[in-house]
């Protein structure tokens, strides 16, 4: 899980005590690197996007969301299949791909190629969402915690600890056990952002750095929302693939929903023979994924390497 309590939490501890054994090292370094963050904060965010999406990883990533984002909005310019109609069981369960179902068909005889475009849909739909609520939350700890930078800091982040060493997929567990397997979709929804607050929370607070900048703010959140948007799409994924999400939640007979991470889960029942039920669905969250991460990276500042010994 990408929320891991031990990764999460090595992290976040190692961090803050190598930036205080170097801290004593850089008075030459960092002044160098407050004139260069001067000068960048002078950039204005058009010029600020497109400097940073001229890079290789920036504009394939742009390209790859762009495209993702359209089959979200205009699903049915790739698909002929409506939504009502994809999860409607029809004949030829299993059957191999063919020029009506270009990616083949499931066990109830649902079209591939019309189950990833819908699921394509709903994960955008439900990563906007999800990175929205993590946004909200995180700045408005991050203020706090940017403002009131000594003990306004420590305090909010020994609170997004918490955040970091919890299992999500606990939460989800313990969720599901409160309201049953069919709690809303709104649940989820929320549920995954709040995860996402600590990252924003942290960005935020250290954008901040007790005076208020609303552009260095939005290049540091900018840069981050897409990391965020992978992140929810993966935990989502991951818990329909557990089995957490039930399939009549993913088939859209309770939410009129289509869940890729379960559609995976259900194709895994026959996969030596039918591989393409689920190495297509597969396949496809690791493009989105790949897709966000790539565009983070791209809208990364550059920051020339400083060596710099350290006992």
């Amino acid at each position: 899980m990408p929320n891991s309590p031990f990764f999460s939490f090595y992290i976040f501890r190692t961090s803050e005590s190598f930036e205080n054994k170097i801290e004593s090292r850089l008075d030459d370094e960092v002044n160098k690197g407050n004139n260069s963050a001067e000068s960048n904060s002078e950039e204005s965010i058009k010029e600020y996007l497109l400097n940073r999406l001229k890079s290789p990883f920036g504009i394939l990533g742009a390209i790859l969301v762009i495209f993702f984002i359209f089959i979200a909005i205009f699903p049915q310019a790739i698909t002929q299949y409506s939504l009502s109609e994809t999860f409607s069981p029809s004949s030829g369960a299993w059957n191999p791909p063919s020029s009506e179902h270009p990616l083949g068909q499931t066990e109830s005889g649902l079209d591939v190629l019309a189950l990833i475009i819908w699921g394509i849909r709903d994960s955008i739909i439900l990563g906007f969402e999800a990175v929205l609520i993590g946004l909200i939350g995180g700045s408005i700890f991050g203020f706090i915690a940017g403002k009131f930078n000594r003990w306004g800091y420590k305090l909010i982040m020994g609170l997004m600890i918490f955040f970091y060493i919890f299992p999500g997929i606990v939460l989800f567990m313990l969720l599901i056990y409160i309201y049953g397997p069919f709690y809303e979709m709104i649940m989820i929804m929320t549920t995954i952002g709040i995860l996402l607050i600590p990252s924003f929370t942290r960005v935020i607070a250290n954008a901040i750095s007790g005076e208020i900048n609303i552009h260095k703010i939005s290049k540091a959140v900018m840069s981050h929302i897409p990391l965020n948007f992978a992140i929810a799409i993966i935990i989502y994924t991951a818990i329909g693939f557990l089995g957490l999400i039930p399939l009549e939640f993913v088939l859209g007979l309770e939410n009129q929903t289509i869940q890729l991470g379960s559609i995976v889960s259900m194709g895994g029942q026959l996969l030596s023979e039918a591989p393409w039920a689920s190495l297509w669905p597969g396949l496809t969250i690791f493009g989105i994924v790949l897709s966000f991460l790539l565009l983070h990276i791209g809208l990364q500042d550059y920051q020339p390497k400083i060596r710099v010994e350290v006992d």
